[in-house]
């Protein structure tokens, strides 16, 4: 029994319900992970159903001349892709930057949002420090363009290789184009087996690693009219075997072991359910595929899936999304907006009789003008985030970032030239002094915290005239006392190996070294409670002991011989909630800001206890200086706050403001003149501490 030909613009509906499957496990996923951990599958179903719609859609032109045949294609696609997506991406951008302030757990936001309107998320994505299952993809509103991205590059290939293939293989070579197509999606495969085991993100990202799900719909489309269709029995266990391949990696997919192995099961489900509807079979399932609620769900895909993930990032960012309630929420606005995409977008410009009379080219060109003039806006967007944001972080930047730059402060001594030398390392080399700088050069090291006390240095600079060096990296802290190296990364490792090594070689006569790191185990990170923190302050650290004690001894010791002073900072207050995200009307009530902006004094000092004594016996008089900054940022009062006076002490939990910054300066100028003056052997520090 032969197939019935089915033509490149036949209609199945049953392909359209197993979009609706797709989307909805990715919708539930993104909003509830553990109802459906196996949820990210719904992406590699949609590359499936992608690859057999376009290359069906290419057929009908593969006799035209190249230029009339890759115009027509990209004309459609353009029409399908661009209008609903540059309207979702231009809202998202101006509700982004008007509700989220810049910060790391946002580090990405703005980058991606400007290439997901030219196709290309996912390099932003995939070179990140973090992966698609990482806690910052989930406050990246732009974060699920990475998928239309991957599709966009394999429209722009694809075409081209697929119209060679035929050109080359003649009329009568589609088997063999179908085989050419099918030995792609095989070593794309292999590569993908590969490079999941060594650069994850990259697996998961990028065109190479993903051609094969793609791939598999297109050899699908190429060769599926050559098979019989199935009979009724036989229809009836292949569509029951999709069904259960896709079910098995939405049960048992494990996100350290995808796309490969793990997208096998739902690539050939897939494949097995969109064969069957294409043969026209008959079967119990591919009548619920192609029911109305289900190929209705399925039209709105597209849609669904443009508006489902910026709704729920940006629910994450204000009002919090972690209730019953809010899911409700999330889902109906989702479905609404869906909606009016759908219905004023897509089939606006499906039916605009205006859009109808365009050439091919003309159509293509006014895509690719609309996607740069999406770029474009975004840029300017983000360029004025004073004029867009109403977050009080943006319209008050320079109370809120230490590292905010002024280029000449008002010391009445020096200009300070801010130099970013790289690896981590910024120079604050002061210029037109009034008076003679005392000796040697003052270098800073530590985690984010030392860049954390940026405006402070540049001020101190800017008053004595000393050079500052600032050795900063992220989670790579010196000298914590309450923790060793044994968990830091490699990295972290050799930034401190090259430079201590530099410190002890390089560093001229009189020279003081700041450690200037977190001090205490952190109550809560920019997305959340530290729920490893036990909720008692007052006995969490005094039951452990200090690992780290060696190591910053050693660490000290190795300073000192090399002729250098040395500064400690002791702990600062840490609190349970980010104060950037919960000082809006819009954000007040979000679930991580419930634990509130202040803690008791004694409290906190009973936290830093074990910290402090540690502190204190790490060198002998004349090694090291101790400078204590907790009793400018929290004096005797019944708690230590967030904020003073309607202005911030506090960007984060644990990191300082660019306000307090201002306050520590004489704090710390006093710590550093009285190790001068009495031969580094006084500890500066409050007696309540």
């Amino acid at each position: 029994m032969l197939a019935r030909h089915t033509g490149p613009g036949k209609y199945f509906p049953s392909v359209d319900g197993l979009r609706a499957i797709a989307v909805v496990t990715v919708m539930i996923f993104h909003l509830l992970p553990a109802a459906m951990p196996g949820g990210f599958i719904g992406v590699d179903a949609f590359f499936v159903i992608s690859g057999f719609v376009v290359t069906r859609s290419m057929l009908r032109d593969l006799d035209q001349p190249i230029l009339s045949f890759l115009s027509a294609f990209y004309s459609r696609r353009f029409r399908r892709i661009v209008p609903a997506l540059f309207v979702c991406l231009a809202i998202t951008v101006l509700i982004s930057e008007a509700v989220v302030p810049s910060a790391w757990l946002s580090q990405t936001m703005q980058k991606t949002g400007r290439a997901a309107f030219v196709g290309a998320s996912n390099f932003v994505l995939a070179f990140q420090d973090d992966g698609y299952f990482a806690t910052r993809s989930a406050y990246n509103p732009f974060t699920h363009t990475w998928s239309l991205a991957v599709e966009e590059q394999f429209y722009l290939l694809f075409p081209l290789l697929l119209f060679s293939f035929s050109k080359i293989m003649g009329e009568r070579g589609s088997l063999r184009v179908s085989l050419a197509v099918s030995a792609m999606a095989l070593f794309s495969l292999i590569y993908c087996a590969f490079v999941s085991r060594i650069q994850p993100s990259v697996a998961y990202y990028m065109l190479p690693s993903r051609f094969w799900e793609l791939g598999t719909g297109s050899a699908l489309a190429l060769s599926y009219q050559r098979f019989a269709a199935p009979r009724k029995a036989v229809s009836e266990g292949l569509a029951l075997i999709g069904m259960l391949l896709i079910v098995v990696s939405l049960c048992f997919a494990r996100e350290d072991a995808f796309p490969f192995p793990w997208a096998i099961p739902v690539v050939l489900g897939s494949a097995i359910l969109i064969f069957l509807s294409a043969s026209e079979s008959s079967s119990i399932i591919l009548r619920m595929l192609a029911s109305r609620p289900f190929v209705f769900v399925g039209l709105l895909s597209y849609s669904l899936y443009l508006w489902h993930w910026p709704v729920y990032t940006l629910m994450r960012w204000t009002c919090g999304l972690n209730t019953p309630q809010t899911y409700i929420i999330a889902l109906a606005l989702t479905a609404l907006l869906a909606f009016l995409s759908y219905r004023f977008v897509e089939q606006s410009f499906h039916k605009s009789r205006l859009v109808g009379t365009l050439s091919n080219r003309r159509t293509v060109g006014a895509g690719l003008v609309t996607s740069v003039l999406g770029v474009m806006f975004a840029i300017g967007v983000h360029a004025f985030p004073a004029v867009f944001s109403f977050t009080t972080v943006q319209r008050h930047h320079r109370d809120w970032y230490p590292d905010f730059i002024t280029d000449d402060p008002d010391t009445g001594n020096c200009r300070v030239e801010v130099q970013n030398a790289g690896a981590g390392h910024t120079a604050l080399i002061p210029h037109d002094c009034r008076r003679r700088a005392p000796a040697g050069r003052l270098y800073v090291v530590g985690d984010s915290h030392a860049d954390a006390y940026h405006r402070m240095l540049q001020l101190y600079a800017a008053q004595t005239g000393v050079r500052i060096d600032i050795f900063a990296m992220g989670g790579c802290p010196w000298a914590p006392v309450f923790e060793d190296s044994s968990a830091q990364s490699v990295a972290c490792t050799a930034f401190k190996k090259t430079v201590l090594e530099q410190l002890t070689t390089t560093s001229p006569p009189h020279s003081t070294v700041f450690l200037a790191s977190l001090r205490v185990p952190r109550l809560s990170d920019q997305f959340g409670l530290d729920e490893k923190q036990t909720a008692d302050l007052t006995t969490y650290l005094r039951a452990r002991e200090m690992p780290g004690m060696d190591e910053a001894k050693s660490l000290i010791r190795t300073l000192g011989q090399a002729g250098l002073t040395v500064i400690v900072d002791l702990p600062k207050p840490v609190f349970q909630a980010p104060p950037y995200r919960c000082s809006d009307w819009f954000n007040r009530e979000n679930p991580i800001c419930s634990a509130g902006l202040s803690v008791p004094r004694t409290k906190m000092l009973a936290y830093r206890q074990p910290v402090v004594a540690a502190l204190r016996s790490l060198g002998s008089p004349g090694q090291v200086i101790i400078w204590d900054p907790f009793p400018v940022l929290c004096p005797p009062a019944a708690s230590c706050d967030a904020a003073r006076d309607g202005r911030p002490l506090f960007f984060d939990g644990d990191h300082l403001s660019g306000y307090s910054n201002t306050l520590l300066l004489d704090s710390f100028t006093k710590a550093l003149s009285l190790g001068a003056d009495f031969g580094h052997n006084q500890a500066v520090s409050s007696p309540l501490s």
